[in-house]
Formats: C-alpha cells, structure tokens, sequence
C-alpha cells in the first residue's frame, strides 16, 4: 500500500514539473534572487506546484500550502518557512514566469471567415479584485458610505487567433479603461484587429493603431462628434436615422481629430432600447433633462472600425463584436471555477503575498488555457465534432486536478467530451461556434 502511494505521489509531481516545465522555472529562480543555495528545502519548483495544488481547492493560508509542500517532498515543512519566501525576490520571479509564458510563440486555432484576413485578433478588457483595507495605499479603490476600499484592476489583452494572454498588468482600481487605452501598444503589430469596448474608446489611440497598420473594432456614443466630410459638416444622426433600422457609412469623428472611420449602427429592439432609456432616466442629474433626440438615440447601438466593406458587412462588424464576450466568459471562468478572490482574503494583507498569489494564479490560467483547453478543444473538435465549454472545463480542472494531471490523454479526451462540452442546441449559438462563423 505504501508503495502504491509512494508511486501515485511521484507520479503525480512528475506530471507537475513537466506540465509546468521545471528547468524553466528553477533558472528563472536562479536569476531573480529567489534560488539561493543548491540544497533547499523549498525549490522554487515545488513553491509553485505547491501552491497550484492548494488554489485550486480555494484555499491559500501558509498552514494548508505547507502541508501541500510535505505531500510532494516527502519533508516536513513549516508556514514559517514559506511566510520567509514571501518577498521582493519571490515576487520577481513569479513575475517574470508569468512574462515568459505570455511571450511565447503559439500556432494558430482556426477562426473561419470572420477573422481571416487578420494577423491577430486582440480583446482588451480588464476585471477587478477586492482586496483587504489594509492594501488600500497601494491599490485604492472606490468609497463605500464614506469609507475607502482596496480594489486591484488587472488589464488583460487575449489573442483569439492563439487562445493565449499576450498581456497581464495590475492597476489600481483608479486607473480606469480609458487610461489604460495605450497599453495596446505593447503588444500592436501590423495586421493586428482590436476589439474593445466603450470604456477603452481614445481617439489617440485609435489613430496609433491605423499609424500602425493595424485594425480596430469599438463601441461609440452618439455625444462624440460626427462629421461627413473633412471641412467639417456635423452629421445629424437623429434624422439620418429616421424611419432606418441601420446605417453603415464611413465618415470623420471627433472634432479636434477627424479620423477617417466607418460608422456602423444598429437599431434595437424595443425592449432594449426602452430599457435603456428607464436606466438613464434613473442615473441622469437632476438638474439636467434629456432632449428627445438622446432619447431616441438610445434606441440605436453604434460602432466603429477601420475594416473596409470589402472584407466585412455590416452584419459581420455586428458579430465580430459580439466575440468579445469570450474575455468576459474567461474572467468568469477566474472567479467562479478557479476561485482567484476567494484565494485573496482578509489575511492577504502583505503585498508581496498578494503580488505572489496575483502572478502565480494567472501564470496557473496561462497554462490551463495553452496546454489543456487549447489542445482538448482541438482534439474533440476533429474527433467527436463538439465544442468544449470553457466554464465547465474550469469547473472539471479545478474539481478534478491530480485526475487532470495524471490521466492519459485519451482517457482525459473521453471524460471532457462527456462532461465539458456544450449541449447541442437550436435556440442559442454558443461563442466557439460565432467565432468561427
């Protein structure tokens, strides 16, 4: 029995530290300052692998992650051990890791016609953390009847063409969308589409991705100034659109820019548009009243992009924006499967564990979205001709990790397809499916 355990443990930490490439992260330990001497009892390896096999319960205290480290060295451990791990080097180091993997080169996943004429399509959008009051000198947040909070924003660009993060960056709460808008930038090539919602919308930084060569796709209201030729004479969407249900023209915005861009709008349906007009009628200032022609333009959803109506319809702007709710389903995925503000409690008071977690949680994604979902999604694409789910994938992971690890692959193939995968339907069209579309 003993053996038979023996075996299992060593398995399963073999399937870790190749899962999570060992050599890698030992050199990058090495570099950072956090590998000191040669004979240690907490590697940097089994730091990280450790901890992997503690998150994914929803757990991160020092007691629970030093009994993980028992379980893979067969050494006892104490929290204290790890509690002195907890600084600058360490911090470095599961940063860089976490760089080092977004930097990787990736082949492409198939995303059919839609996006076939792009080298990149980028979502950016971010999603925020609650974290303990103690922290909120480094990460304030909004205030709550008068008190101040601690909130971390953590932007994110994802590539749809590779399935993978090409960017990790965390903010304060503070620092909105729309200051965040020239992070594209870090990561823009020629050829790249851009998919953002309105909270990202800068005119500057829509004219550096067309300087650049490169394709944008964005959310607009209709107080931003429209103009159909370049000397200057304001569009009058009001009466454009009257008696439309669409319109779909290339014009120049914003006053002090005039960009070059195509105009897209859409007419919703009643019942959205009449919704959002109770919701601003209840936000407005009292002061000030609503003219009849905002009003109506409530009714209308506007985008704009630099793709030529050669390469898409109007029809294909209004589905291709749609995609970017594979970023919001990703972020969901965080919270609801792998538990990422649960593992940030009351007790993470001290930065660099907060860092640490932050760093290593995302560098757990990383690697669960290029090694599992990437792979699983195409292997049951080709074999059984379904979709796997990402959220019911998560849920499996985080539920059945060690089965996950030490499976073999098609076993692993077989139990995804029963349990992660959509349901065949014909009243919905689920993300993987539009995107290819």
């Amino acid at each position: 029995m003993k053996a038979k355990s023996y075996c299992y443990e060593t398995k399963v930490r073999k399937k870790l530290e190749q899962y999570f490439q060992k050599s890698k992260i030992e050199r990058t330990a090495l570099e950072e300052g956090f590998k000191r001497r040669k004979h240690k009892k907490i590697t940097a390896c089994n730091f990280l692998l450790s901890f992997f096999l503690m998150a994914v319960k929803g757990s991160n205290s020092y007691a629970c992650w030093a009994q993980q480290l028992c379980l893979l060295t067969k050494t006892p451990i104490s929290k204290q051990s790890i509690f002195e791990r907890m600084g600058k080097s360490a911090v470095k180091m599961t940063h860089s890791l976490l760089q080092q993997r977004l930097k990787y080169e990736y082949g492409q996943i198939s995303t059919g016609e839609l996006f076939k004429f792009f080298k990149r399509v980028l979502l950016q959008d971010s999603t925020t953390l609650q974290l303990p009051d103690s922290l909120k000198k480094y990460f304030p947040g909004n205030k709550t009847n008068g008190k101040q909070r601690s909130l971390i924003r953590i932007q994110s660009i994802f590539d749809l063409v590779s399935s993978h993060f090409c960017y990790f960056g965390l903010f304060p709460y503070t620092k909105n969308d729309q200051s965040a808008s020239g992070l594209i930038s870090l990561v823009l090539e020629k050829g790249d589409l851009i998919i953002r919602d309105l909270g990202y919308f800068v005119i500057d930084t829509l004219e550096d991705i067309v300087k650049s060569r490169a394709f944008f796709l964005t959310r607009i209201t209709h107080s931003v100034c429209i103009y159909e030729d370049v000397e200057g004479r304001k569009m009058h969407l009001t009466q454009i659109l009257k008696n439309k249900s669409f319109l779909d023209k290339w014009v120049w915005v914003s006053e002090s820019h005039k960009m070059y861009a195509r105009l897209v709008a859409m007419k919703l349906p009643e019942r959205i548009a009449n919704e959002r007009r109770r919701k601003a009628k209840r936000q407005k200032d009292k002061r000030f009243k609503y003219s009849k022609e905002y009003l109506n333009l409530l009714g209308y959803t506007f985008y704009i992009t630099n793709v030529d109506n050669e390469v898409w319809s109007m029809h294909d702007v209004l589905k291709a924006y749609k995609v970017r709710w594979k970023i919001e389903i990703i972020f969901k995925s965080w919270k609801s499967n792998f538990k990422i503000q649960k593992l940030i409690h009351k007790q993470c008071y001290n930065l660099y564990r907060l860092q640490c977690t932050i760093y290593m949680m995302l560098l757990f994604i990383s690697v669960f979205q290029l090694q599992l979902y990437n792979q699983a999604q195409y292997i049951l694409g080709e074999k059984y001709k379904k979709q796997l789910s990402l959220l019911k994938l998560g849920k499996f992971t985080a539920e059945n990790f060690l089965v996950i690890i030490t499976s073999d692959i098609n076993n692993l193939i077989k139990l995804l397809s029963i349990y992660c995968c959509y349901e065949t339907r014909t009243d919905r069209i689920n993300i993987n499916v539009l995107q290819r579309s």
